[in-house]
């Protein structure tokens, strides 16, 4: 704030502080919530909403972002605090809420987050603990004092031989869209490790909203306290690649973390959706031995119509007829469901049919889901899932057990993460 030339109408400039720690306090108070909100969404703060799955799959490298961006601001809101005497009060109040977003939250979610990552550590108790927590700490107030540098470098004032307007306007745009790309390592760790984000859209939408305040307040008001002229076009381009980050969010969300990945570039992973065995299905390996039991038994493991790579099947198959598809179902021993008629859980009904009078989860041939204890359809592939120790669930059992322990309920086996994206493929296959 340069008050070198001229006078400067104190009282103006009073109310203008006023308003402007208003709205950061409302923007802090909104950050607080937000990250309350996503520590309770992944029990990170005591919950158990999503469990340590969960923890495990968010980026520390984005909650770090996060907590430089508080601590800078409360140190920026305490030390004009201490050099406006006239405004310490309403400054120190945004540098509190800030510290308590940083001190109080997020150094909290940070630590619960990096021992779900990192269960194991290499010394015995409270000393293997501690060193994770200074390891982690030290390296978030290094990025903070990093920050301070090049705000100050790339600033008009502290910029080594006077660069001109030119260079200082694109400084601030690159300082604004690096500081801004808080969501980046959340989608890339999403990408990498196949699962959807782990984030609570209330968090999302009010951090992204918090992190802008203080920007936008600079950029497009005119009368801001530091009175310096908008820049509407900096401000749209930075509202415009938060915004970009919270729609790949969602998209990772909705179609699958690696939707926006060329399959050729993505390394092989397991399909839930594959071809079941004849010993998965619990037949006799000599009643599928010729070549029209084997078409049978592609029908009923959940493989596409027009596939034609099981060994003995027709080379030109036309679509099986009904009684084939049921000669195929019939072969699948038949189980008793455990809901009555009164069931109340009509979201299992099947594609083709039912048998259950409860909860008609049956399909084209079923076993039974030991989550649930349904019968699970075996036809079309995206009826069911299969793990590769070989065992059926309903989508949604297995997707709701593996948010707490990604290990099979039946014989403890580690999975390998779900991928949505694998069911939107096999819906267009």
């Amino acid at each position: 704030m340069d008050m070198s030339g001229g006078s400067v109408d104190e009282a103006a400039l009073v109310a203008k502080v006023r308003r402007y720690c208003v709205a950061a306090g409302a923007a802090a108070a909104l950050q607080a919530a937000a990250t309350l909100a996503q520590m309770r969404h992944t029990g990170g703060g005591g919950g158990v909403d999503g469990g340590m799955d969960a923890l495990a799959h968010v980026s520390l490298l984005g909650l770090a972002h996060h907590a430089v961006l508080d601590a800078y601001l409360c140190i920026v809101h305490l030390a004009l605090g201490l050099v406006l005497d006239a405004l310490f009060w309403p400054l120190v109040a945004v540098a509190a809420v800030h510290l308590l977003v940083f001190g109080g939250l997020q150094t909290r979610y940070l630590s619960a987050v990096r021992r779900a990552q990192a269960p194991d550590t290499s010394g015995p108790g409270w000393a293997a603990e501690d060193g994770c927590a200074r390891g982690m700490f030290t390296r978030v107030y290094a990025a903070l004092l990093m920050v301070a540098v090049a705000a100050r470098q790339l600033s008009p004032d502290g910029a080594a031989g006077g660069g001109g307007g030119a260079l200082s306007e694109a400084a601030l745009l690159s300082l604004l869209l690096l500081g801004g790309s808080f969501w980046l390592p959340q989608i890339a760790r999403c990408a990498s490790d196949g699962v959807a984000p782990p984030l609570a859209v209330g968090y999302v939408a009010g951090a992204s909203a918090a992190r802008l305040v203080a920007p936008l307040y600079v950029l497009a008001c005119s009368r801001n306290v530091l009175g310096a002229a908008p820049r509407p076009g900096t401000a749209a381009a930075l509202v415009a690649w938060v915004a970009a980050q919270v729609l790949a969010l969602e998209v990772q969300r909705r179609f699958g973390p690696r939707c926006f990945i060329p399959l050729w570039l993505l390394p092989p992973r397991y399909n839930y959706y594959r071809a079941a065995t004849a010993r998965e299905l619990r037949l006799d390996t000599a009643a599928v031995a010729d070549g029209e039991a084997a078409w049978h038994l592609q029908l009923a493991s959940g493989m596409p119509q027009h596939s034609a790579h099981v060994p003995g099947a027709p080379p030109q198959k036309a679509s099986p007829s009904s009684s084939s598809l049921a000669a195929a179902a019939a072969a699948v021993p038949a189980r008793s469901c455990t809901h009555d008629a009164a069931c109340d859980d009509p979201s299992k009904a099947p594609l083709h049919g039912s048998s259950c009078g409860g909860c008609g989860a049956v399909g084209q041939g079923a076993l039974e889901c030991v989550i649930c204890m349904c019968h699970v359809p075996l036809a079309p592939p995206t009826a069911r899932l299969l793990t590769p120790c070989g065992h059926f669930f309903h989508a949604e059992c297995l997707a709701a057990w593996m948010q707490v322990k990604p290990e099979c309920p039946m014989c403890r086996q580690e999975l390998p993460p779900l991928d949505v994206g694998q069911r939107v493929r096999a819906e267009h296959w």
